[in-house]
């Protein structure tokens, strides 16, 4: 989705699909924690493709770009490479 939709609504969305969980025992910061990672994961996809960006059209080209700049942007806003490892 749109960078300026999912920052509107990104917390919105988090917080009804973990109510929706129904789980006791599992934490909203557990499930922050978990989408936080998700979001960096997100990004090896898009990275993968990368790789054959020159045999891709114009359409698959501008799709693959789109992809990167929002998963890019979920990344810095979500401050997901904070949980990665060093």
């Amino acid at each position: 989705m749109p960078t300026p939709i999912r920052r509107a609504n990104e917390a919105e969305i988090l917080d009804r699909y973990w109510g929706a969980l129904g789980i006791d025992d599992y934490p909203f910061s557990r499930a922050q924690e978990q989408y936080r990672l998700a979001v960096a994961a997100g990004l090896v996809w898009p990275m993968t493709a990368f790789t054959r960006y020159e045999l891709m059209n114009d359409r698959g080209r501008a799709v693959l770009l789109t992809m990167l700049d929002r998963g890019a942007r979920a990344l810095v806003d979500n401050r997901s490479l904070q949980l990665l490892p060093t």
